[in-house]
């Protein structure tokens, strides 16, 4: 007889519950903490995986990221629509972390969920991505780009690597694209008064669900 736990005898707004609250544990990043738990057994990853659960992991991301600048526009995203940005910007947020303004997409292997399938961002879409989050910020967006993301520092070295690149085609000067604009915007909107652009925290985790 296939293991199953004994947590799978609990009513499914339980198991929603204690999902939940585990992912609060850790306010910032990606809800990396739940992974353990859907790896528990097969009938809790069917009943608590992004495709199966879209309104637990809708409620996540609202936990975790701002939706109310959206919903002030008269628009109140569906919990697939929440699902689908909160994947869009937990793949965003690793390219960040790791810093490397060269990132290119690649395949992954198996994953837990077809929703999670994909290829990686590369560092212009994850720019572009980090750039529209504070367009859309009230506070949550903002420290998981900086405090959990470094963004500052990506933008700052996006900048410095990168934006001179194709010069040589244009006169000298920057090419005018849109990952070129938003990491000007982006390095705009996250410098402080006596930031310190020299020094940045790097640091790795281990892969989740949302990658």
């Amino acid at each position: 007889m296939p293991h199953q736990s004994t947590l799978c005898v609990l009513p499914l707004e339980i198991l929603d519950a204690i999902a939940f609250e585990l992912t609060a544990l850790t306010p910032l990043g990606p809800p990396s903490s739940l992974l353990p738990l859907l790896l528990t057994c097969h009938r809790l990853l069917a009943c608590l995986s992004p495709k199966s659960n879209p309104a637990l992991h809708a409620r996540i991301f609202k936990y975790k990221f701002d939706v109310s600048a959206v919903e002030r526009r008269a628009f109140k995203p569906s919990h697939v629509q929440c699902v689908d940005q909160m994947v869009l910007y937990c793949r965003a947020m690793k390219v960040l972390r790791r810093g490397d303004v060269y990132a290119c997409p690649k395949r992954r292997g198996l994953d837990l969920d077809d929703d999670v399938l994909g290829d990686d961002n590369d560092a212009g879409d994850a720019i572009f991505t980090a750039f529209m989050m504070m367009l859309e910020d009230d506070g949550r967006n903002y420290r998981q780009l900086v405090d959990w993301a470094h963004a500052d520092a990506f933008a700052e070295r996006y900048v410095r690597r990168r934006l001179y690149e194709g010069r040589e085609r244009n006169a000298g000067w920057p090419v005018e694209s849109a990952e070129n604009s938003c990491a000007m915007w982006l390095m705009w909107m996250l410098t402080t008064e006596g930031m310190d652009v020299c020094h940045y925290r790097r640091s790795n985790l281990a892969d989740n669900i949302y990658r």
